[in-house]
């Protein structure tokens, strides 16, 4: 019996007939016509499908009931709901992952605290449907900014911290600070650049700059000797050079400044004298007294230092003069001469510096002083020179001096 046969005889089986064999183990399935090649590729083999279901008794099935919108409320009522908290933050989790890689795992893994996120492309989530389309931008419309809390100034920053760690809190830097070796201390620190630095941005507080003792000490007219009557120890007088008033410098200075006239000498630019190096606190009473007695208070604060404010008293202070066959000028001759210019050039190389520089009165509260040079040894002074300072002031980081407080 063909295919077709087979499905008339089926079709002639009366309602009588089915209930009869309703309950019949036996059913006839019927065959799918197989489908014939074409050009998209070869045909399927046939294909069985099993018959429907037995008929209940009395021969109908039951007819489905539509929906109704009960039905529909209470089919609702039985899943989970998910909450729009919820389903806000699954679109969100969805779209970090897709658009900041792994931005998200790294996220997790943080301490649960308020983290604001920068995403890494312009892809936002569309909390309704969790999709993630191009964020659409509206030219019109004018950027957001979120404000954020001012900075306090006054806490030291991350860097700051580490750097005063670093510097403070090493024992090398800190030995050498007790035990007043300056080179040393200046090379725990990396280097007279690295310490200058340090000092200057505020990052080693245990550095102090009004310690006489040390040779990076600023003494101006805003910062004093402490005590006011120190004198330095060891003092001598400088080898092989004249010293015109006997005065003698600190014994570091006094052999620096040795140092320099012999070079001075050696590179053709004359003979130098000091005229006068360390002066006691009592010795400059008189000093001051008599500029002040000439020249009245203002006038004698831009030529003399009052007693307590003067670098000489330190013993690293040398107000020099140029000689010439035996015999030496005044302080008036030194800017100009062969000497003078060999200094202002050269002295650098040997721990001094011109302190008191043309130009810079606004900052030091002096009138220019060429021949007065200063001793900070040559770790400091090279820093100085090849950072293009003029003052003191200026390296360290200190505010101007060109008055007394009082």
């Amino acid at each position: 019996m063909d295919a077709a046969a087979a499905a008339s005889s089926t079709i002639d089986v009366d309602a009588s007939t089915v209930a009869d064999r309703a309950d019949t183990a036996t059913v006839q399935t019927l065959p799918i016509p197989v489908i014939e090649p074409d050009e998209d590729g070869p045909s399927h083999p046939p294909i069985f499908k099993p018959p429907p279901p037995p008929l209940p008794e009395g021969g109908l099935r039951p007819v489905p009931r539509p929906l109704t919108t009960e039905h529909a409320h209470a089919r609702h009522a039985r899943k989970p709901r998910v909450g729009v908290t919820a389903r806000i933050s699954l679109a969100a989790a969805s779209a970090l992952v897709l658009a900041g890689g792994g931005s998200a795992f790294a996220l997790s893994q943080l301490p649960e605290q308020n983290v604001s996120v920068t995403a890494e492309s312009t892809l936002v989530a569309d909390i309704t449907g969790s999709k993630v389309g191009p964020r659409m931008v509206d030219p019109t419309m004018e950027p957001t900014t979120t404000p954020t809390a001012a900075r306090d100034e006054t806490v030291p920053s991350f860097d700051q911290s580490l750097a005063s760690i670093a510097l403070c809190d090493t024992d090398d830097f800190t030995r050498a600070l007790k035990n007043g070796d300056d080179a040393a201390a200046i090379r725990a620190a990396g280097g007279a650049e690295q310490f200058r630095d340090a000092v200057a941005d505020g990052q080693a507080p245990c550095v102090p700059l009004t310690d006489p003792t040390h040779v990076w000490v600023v003494v101006d007219k805003t910062h004093a000797l402490d005590p006011k009557d120190y004198a330095p120890s060891p003092r001598q007088q400088p080898s092989g050079m004249e010293s015109l008033d006997g005065s003698g410098l600190r014994s570091d200075a006094a052999d620096a400044l040795t140092a320099l006239d012999k070079a001075a000498r050696k590179a053709g630019a004359g003979q130098i004298a000091l005229n006068s190096g360390y002066r006691s606190y009592k010795t400059q009473i008189g000093n001051y007294g008599t500029q002040k007695a000439d020249r009245g208070t203002k006038g004698a604060d831009a030529v003399s230092a009052r007693p307590g404010y003067s670098e000489h008293q330190t013993g690293l202070a040398a107000d020099v003069v140029p000689c010439t066959d035996g015999s030496c000028a005044t302080l008036d001759d030194v800017a100009g001469s062969p000497q003078g210019d060999w200094i202002v050039k050269n002295a650098w190389k040997y721990g001094w510096i011109v302190r008191y520089e043309k130009g810079e009165t606004d900052v030091t509260g002096y009138e220019p002083e060429p021949w007065h040079l200063r001793y900070i040894g040559r770790d400091l002074a090279g820093a100085y020179h090849d950072g293009g300072y003029r003052t003191l002031e200026q390296f360290f980081g200190l505010p101007a001096s060109p008055d007394y407080a009082d």
